[in-house]
């Protein structure tokens, strides 16, 4: 690993908790961030799973109906907001997508949530559960 890639690592663990940063230094000294990464996106997707009726098979589809995308897209949302360290490429390599639709994704959540009630309190609610275990 360059050393300019472990110097921006080490400076993304500053804000980590315990068990982040030593993940994220196993990573460093193994060389292998891809396994730690989807770690998280697959904690955080069990969270976010847990508050609608699908399975994590259906995130990586194109599928564009609503339910689905608006998993998608929160998971992407918590995912940059908790675990800031993982990359929208890392993400978007994991799902199959585009950088710019992780980016997009992001932003839709943050919309839907200053129009939508009923969407800000579900998100809110999917929010204090990864806030527990974060």
């Amino acid at each position: 690993m360059k050393l300019e890639n472990v110097l921006g690592i080490l400076y993304e663990l500053r804000n980590c908790d315990r068990d982040q940063f030593f993940d994220l230094g196993t990573m460093i000294l193994s060389g292998r961030k891809d396994k730690v990464v989807k770690k998280y996106i697959r904690l955080v997707e069990h969270i976010v799973l847990g508050f609608y009726n699908t399975t994590p098979d259906l995130l990586k589809t194109n599928s564009k109906v609503k339910e689905i995308v608006e998993v998608r897209f929160i998971i992407w949302y918590f995912l940059k907001k908790y675990y800031y360290w993982i990359t929208t490429i890392e993400i978007g390599i994991y799902y199959n997508k585009s950088h710019s639709n992780i980016c997009q994704g992001r932003s839709r959540v943050v919309e839907w949530m200053e129009t939508n009630k009923v969407f800000k309190n579900k998100v809110e609610k999917i929010e204090n559960e990864i806030s527990l275990i974060k």
